[in-house]
């Protein structure tokens, strides 16, 4: 009796991936991996460029005829003949470009008062440069502060929105008016008032 031979069925071709297709999928993958891996390397090289920091915070800035030292943002002294005497920096801001920035300083001389100062900086011959810093009001609020890039007519503006008291409140009210202020750079890099 003759063995029956057994049919074996042959996969349909629409089932199996050929294998040079596999074999060209891997191959791409490869190459962008590789293609990838040099762009990063290229784009990690450091850049030498001059770091804009605008370090309000480790400043040397002069209010009412002193010079006051920031470290890491406060000042402090409790001079037994002048009083204690407390700074802060608060809100910075900087342009879109990073070529200029703002801050505000809440000065504390002693008393009641709590004083709000703006100050801005720029680039002037490649060093940052702190403006003399502008006083903006006691005991205040600030709302918002804001530097717009440098435009044909200025060297840049800084803006400043706070909340005030009326002329005829007393200083123990809550600030409630709305108040904006503007400043543009100098090109001494000093601010000066932009009438509205």
């Amino acid at each position: 009796m003759a063995a029956k031979k057994k049919k074996v069925k042959a996969s349909s071709p629409k089932n199996q991936k050929p294998l040079h297709l596999v074999l060209g999928l891997i191959l791409i993958i490869v190459v962008l991996f590789a293609v990838k891996g040099m762009q990063h390397s290229t784009t990690s090289v450091p850049v030498m460029t001059a770091e804009k920091t605008f370090d309000f915070a480790n400043a040397t800035l002069t209010l009412n005829d002193q010079k006051i030292g920031f470290v890491n943002g406060t000042f402090s002294v409790n001079d037994p003949a002048t009083g204690e005497h407390s700074a802060r920096i608060g809100t910075r801001t900087l342009d879109s470009k990073g070529d200029k920035a703002a801050a505000i300083i809440l000065d504390s001389p002693g008393g009641s008062g709590a004083f709000y100062y703006l100050v801005g900086s720029t680039l002037v011959d490649g060093k940052e440069k702190y403006s003399k810093p502008v006083l903006l009001g006691d005991r205040i609020k600030i709302e918002s502060v804001t530097v717009t890039d440098p435009q044909e007519h200025d060297n840049g503006e800084i803006t400043v929105e706070y909340l005030d008291r009326g002329p005829q409140d007393a200083m123990v009210v809550a600030p409630t008016v709305k108040m904006t202020a503007k400043y543009s750079f100098e090109d001494n890099g000093e601010l000066i008032q932009v009438l509205q």
